[in-house]
């Protein structure tokens, strides 16, 4: 590897060749936030304010053998969950910039690297430090981290691990169906209440389905998402006209779990889908309605949908953990890798010189097109 490798930073998904990077993202089973598609929503429609963006790439020839999307974003507005502030102890400053990778509303971070070779890691490492010294931020993070080979190499680089919060999934792996689940799997509370939920959808003649894309009205998918994030004290988490571009652009990785009463939506759940697991998104519902709950109907509706589409897991994000764990699913501690910079003219250079040889690194860089 030593000889032909190449850092570069880009600031374009469209200035990465599509044949590199898919074969990349599939080497790596890369989840769904690392899907093209999810990368260009967050570009072209950010849900929070980017101050500036950067894909940092190592190719070896016409090969793409590392990724890391880097965010330059305010902290007060990167993190309006207050995930890093609040449980990371990471010293980062709310009225401070820094390199943030995936944006927050990314639950499970990667760093794709082929085989993990922490000489790559070393590579995206050293060029990422070097863009934090020329915008001149103190920090960078790769936040909402599960994957252990990537923080074992981040402890190895003598970054900061910390733990910041959980994310839930559930594993389906050796059970029958929907209600083998229901009734062997699922808390007590949780099977009463998908019970009492389906009687209740039964009497008032509530539709729920799974639509694909192109979504109808996807506006009000979108104002549910607010509407409801907002009721929990974050507006700014996820505003309704920039989510209804993004989901717009994601296309076929999409599905949404609409629950409709007296043909109005009520509730909304936006999935993403890879090769391993169905990702329950985001969600929103009307809280005026006391009749019945969108919410786990929509639950309800995905373990129908896991099972009949041959997933073997259903991620389902962060935070909400009582319902979570009510419905049966399990914690899995994330981590934010920190590291701070401090200004060294030179040392960038040196660093990678020592640790990678005769590897080159440019700065956004031109890559030749090819086809999808």
């Amino acid at each position: 590897m030593a000889g032909g490798l190449e850092v570069i930073a880009v600031k374009a998904i469209d200035a990465i060749p599509a044949d590199a990077y898919e074969e990349l993202a599939a080497h790596c089973d890369a989840p769904a936030y690392y899907d093209r598609r999810f990368l260009q929503a967050a570009e072209r429609h950010p849900l929070l304010p980017i101050e500036d963006m950067h894909y940092v790439l190592v190719r070896n020839g016409d090969r793409l053998d590392a990724f890391l999307p880097v965010y330059r974003q305010r902290v007060s507005t990167a993190d309006p969950l207050g995930l890093l502030s609040r449980t990371a102890s990471a010293g980062f400053h709310p009225s401070e910039s820094a390199l943030f990778s995936h944006i927050m509303h990314c639950c499970d971070s990667r760093l794709l690297l082929r085989d993990n070779s922490p000489v790559l890691f070393g590579m995206v490492l050293d060029r990422v430090e070097q863009l934090a010294r020329e915008e001149g931020v103190p920090q960078f993070a790769i936040a909402n981290v599960a994957d252990p080979a990537l923080l074992a190499m981040a402890e190895a680089q003598g970054m900061e691990v910390k733990f910041s919060v959980d994310r839930y999934q559930m594993d389906l792996t050796g059970i029958d169906d929907v209600e083998d689940l229901v009734m062997r799997h699922i808390p007590v509370e949780g099977r009463h209440e998908i019970r009492r939920q389906r009687r209740k959808i039964a009497k008032y003649g509530i539709r729920v389905e799974i639509e694909t894309p192109p979504i109808a009205r996807i506006e009000e998918v979108a104002q549910l998402c607010h509407d409801t994030t907002a009721r929990r004290g974050t507006p700014d988490y996820l505003p309704a006209d920039a989510l209804a571009r993004f989901l717009a652009e994601c296309g076929s990785l999409l599905r949404i779990v609409s629950v409709y009463h007296e043909d109005r939506r009520v509730g909304a759940s936006i999935l993403l889908l890879d090769n391993a697991a169905v990702h329950f998104w985001l969600a929103g519902m009307d809280y005026t309605l006391d009749t019945f709950s969108p919410y786990t109907a929509a639950f309800d509706a995905v373990f129908h949908f896991a099972f009949e589409n041959g997933f073997r897991r259903i991620e389902c994000g962060r935070l909400n953990e009582r319902t979570k764990q009510r419905f049966g699913f399990s914690p899995q501690p994330l981590h934010a890798i920190v590291r701070r910079v401090s200004a060294r003219p030179g040392a960038e250079e040196q660093c990678a010189a020592a640790r990678c040889g005769p590897a080159t690194s440019r700065q956004d860089a031109d890559l030749p097109q090819t086809s999808a």
